[in-house]
């Protein structure tokens, strides 16, 4: 990890016309034979954020999280109580039930963040290595059990379009 960005494998694909794919390929072609495999990128084209903040604004009118199915989620960090999860994987559960407006989440996701890799696991300093078992290339603090994160994410500008 104190290699950092592969610029040396990744950095072709950054000169002239830029392969977004290419960069993510070369990143977890790298990260997956590393000395120490743990790696995530996820490139998001900006403009499909007001969507995606739409239809999360919609989800969150309509469907509240069970806090019991915290431990179900993908975690993305070393905290306790974690603050990052996928987001993805986070609007999975929260719309378990809603597939019509799950569907249209992800359309939104795929066209935000159409370039996602990870390795198998994760390094966090706080405890280690951890799984991936999905990843859609954005986290969220909004199911987080954390009191400090329950006020901070509520002074963002993606918690007020969102809730």
């Amino acid at each position: 990890m104190a290699y950092g960005f592969p610029y040396a494998s990744a950095g072709r694909h950054m000169l002239g016309e830029v392969d977004y794919e290419g960069i993510c390929d070369a990143f977890h072609a790298f990260y997956s034979t590393y000395t120490y495999p743990y790696g995530t990128i996820g490139v998001t084209r900006c403009a499909g954020l007001e969507k995606l903040a739409d239809i999360m604004r919609r989800i969150n009118a309509a469907h509240a999280f069970d806090p019991g199915r915290l431990g179900d989620l993908q975690r993305l960090d070393g905290y306790t109580p974690t603050l990052f999860f996928d987001l993805g994987d986070y609007v999975r559960r929260l719309c378990s039930d809603d597939d019509a407006l799950l569907a249209e989440f992800e359309k939104q996701m795929d066209a935000t963040v159409p370039w996602h890799r990870h390795t198998e696991e994760y390094y966090s300093m706080a405890n280690g290595v951890n799984p991936i078992r999905t990843f859609s290339g954005i986290t969220t603090s909004d199911p987080s059990a954390d009191p400090e994160a329950a006020i901070d994410r509520q002074q963002t500008a993606w918690w007020r379009a969102t809730h």
